[in-house]
């Protein structure tokens, strides 16, 4: 995924550099300093669990915002038999 980010020329084309083995460095090296401060600051594991809800939670509103926007660019579909779109228009 960092790699299309640097094609595509939304982040900075040395933070998808790849290791000799074809690993993006960058990427592996931030998500293992994320996990190491998560435990570092832990209290018995009460932090990263809140975390992980709270990241949960944000992850399902997008999925819930990205769903009301194609239905409403698809609103135009009228439901047909056995719950299938039929794809007549209203």
């Amino acid at each position: 995924m960092t790699i299309r980010l640097a094609n595509q020329g939304d982040i900075a084309p040395r933070v998808a550099r790849l290791t000799k083995r074809g690993h993006p460095a960058c990427s592996v090296v931030l998500g293992a300093s994320i996990a190491a401060l998560l435990v570092v600051l832990s209290n018995g594991g009460s932090l990263i669990v809140s975390i992980s809800n709270v990241t949960a939670i944000v992850a399902m509103v997008v999925v819930d915002v990205a769903a009301a926007s194609d239905a409403r660019e698809h609103s135009d579909l009228v439901r047909g038999r056995c719950g299938r779109y039929a794809g007549v228009r209203s």
